[in-house]
């Protein structure tokens, strides 16, 4: 984060913002892979659930 001088909050405020981002993608992608793997249903908040 120093090298682009940005925080890691910046970084995912960008991302919410920028959909079309390889971040993105992969953030979509990890999040679709633990909502199989502990079978979180779509309307369900995740970090409820996990919690």
């Amino acid at each position: 984060m120093d090298k682009n001088q940005s925080s890691l909050r910046e970084t995912y405020q960008n991302l919410e913002q920028i959909k079309n981002t390889k971040l993105h993608q992969a953030q979509e992608n990890l999040d679709s892979k633990v909502r199989s793997a502990y079978e979180i249903q779509n309307n369900e908040e995740a970090r409820k659930f996990l919690f």
